[in-house]
């Protein structure tokens, strides 16, 4: 159990102006946020290697966005735009702009009675 990932995340939620009985589902949230970008983060890179004894995720990305170009617009569209615009970006804005917006959502929603 990763009682030092939750202790660490459960302290900062707890500094929130949230109520106590919303700090489990909230740190589980931020937690489970922190596994999965972490997960994902390792597994592209793994897939980076696969392109050359030098990862480099730039290529992996835009190897990913031309198959994706491949995929029927109708179908996929989102996939599509997201192709045509470029996968290239910073992780660690992305994952912080995430963290934001799951704190943003925290903190916007009422306590439940």
């Amino acid at each position: 159990m990763p009682c030092g990932r939750w202790s660490t995340i459960g302290q900062q939620v707890s500094a929130l102006d949230i109520s106590a009985d919303r700090w489990f589902t909230a740190t589980t949230a931020l937690l489970h946020y922190v596994l999965g970008a972490a997960s994902q983060n390792a597994a592209n890179h793994e897939r980076a290697q696969a392109l050359g004894p030098e990862p480099d995720p730039s290529a992996y990305l835009k190897s990913v966005a031309q198959s994706w170009r491949g995929l029927s617009r109708e179908e996929f569209p989102i996939i599509r735009a997201l192709a045509d615009r470029g996968l290239d970006h910073d992780n660690r804005l992305q994952f912080m702009d995430g963290i934001d917006l799951i704190v943003a959502g925290i903190t916007a929603r009422p306590p439940t009675p």
